[in-house]
């Protein structure tokens, strides 16, 4: 499973996650941590036909700054596979 963390940075999002999503029979995480940029809805939008399959979308909301472990963290505890890659 590969955890992608986001505030603030969909335009690494948009650069990365094409890559991730071409890995054969991956999961993916992607923890929007109250992305000023809307991560999540990107995503939503622009993968459709993955979400819910092999790909998930977490809101965390009301966090006025970034806390990278409590991303990772909560992006990890959602996975289903025995391996964890976090980007």
């Amino acid at each position: 499973t590969f955890v992608i963390t986001c505030k603030g940075r969909l335009a690494d999002l948009q650069v990365n996650l094409p890559s991730v999503v071409k890995q054969p029979d991956a999961e993916i995480i992607v923890v929007d941590f109250d992305c000023p940029d809307r991560a999540g809805d990107w995503v939503e939008a622009t993968y459709s036909a993955l979400m819910n399959t092999r790909l998930r979308v977490i809101r965390v909301i009301n966090q006025t700054q970034f806390d990278r472990s409590a991303a990772k963290n909560i992006g990890g505890f959602a996975v289903t596979t025995p391996w964890i890659c976090f980007l």
